[in-house]
């Protein structure tokens, strides 16, 4: 997976977490919204953490070709 990748994902957590963060901005208290800021951006590390880890960073494979079983046909 590719570092831009990584980063697209950070990004887009943190503009959801941001978004939370505004729409309950007036309805609770200072503590609940940063709780619930935190969680989101600890979710959204953890899950690039895990794409990071766990998906390949080269998924185009060998592109070496295998050396060929037949001889080679006189001329």
């Amino acid at each position: 997976m590719s570092t831009e990748v990584i980063i697209a994902i950070v990004v887009a957590g943190l503009m959801a977490a941001f978004l939370i963060f505004a729409v309950i901005r007036r309805t609770v208290r200072m503590a609940l919204r940063l709780a619930l800021f935190g969680v989101v951006v600890l979710m959204m590390a953890i899950g690039a953490l895990v794409i990071w880890w766990y998906l390949p960073g080269d998924v185009t494979g060998n592109q070496n070709r295998p050396s060929s079983t037949r001889p080679a046909r006189a001329r």
